[in-house]
C-alpha cells in the first residue's frame, strides 16, 4: 500500500522540480539578456513564441569523401 501510494508522490515532486528548474531559468534568462534568448522547450525559435520568421534551413551532412586510390610511398 505504501508503495502505490508513495510512487505518485514522487512522480508529482519530480514534474514539480521540473517545473521549478524551467522557472529559474526563464528568471535567469531575463536577468541576463546578453546570454541570448530564453529558450523554450517547445521545439521553436524563442523569438516569435515558437514560430520562426524565416524557415529553418535543412542541414545536411555531405557524404564522408571515397578514400584516394593514389597510395603515398612510405
Amino acid at each position: 500500500m505504501v508503495k502505490v501510494l508513495l510512487a505518485p508522490l514522487i512522480v508529482f515532486i519530480v514534474l514539480g522540480g521540473w517545473v521549478l528548474v524551467q522557472r529559474l531559468y526563464a528568471g535567469f534568462a531575463a536577468r541576463n539578456p546578453e546570454l541570448g534568448p530564453f529558450r523554450r522547450e517547445d521545439g521553436g525559435c524563442s523569438c516569435g513564441s515558437g514560430h520562426c520568421e524565416q524557415p529553418q534551413r535543412s542541414r545536411s551532412v555531405a557524404p564522408p569523401a571515397p578514400p584516394s586510390a593514389v597510395k603515398h610511398p612510405t
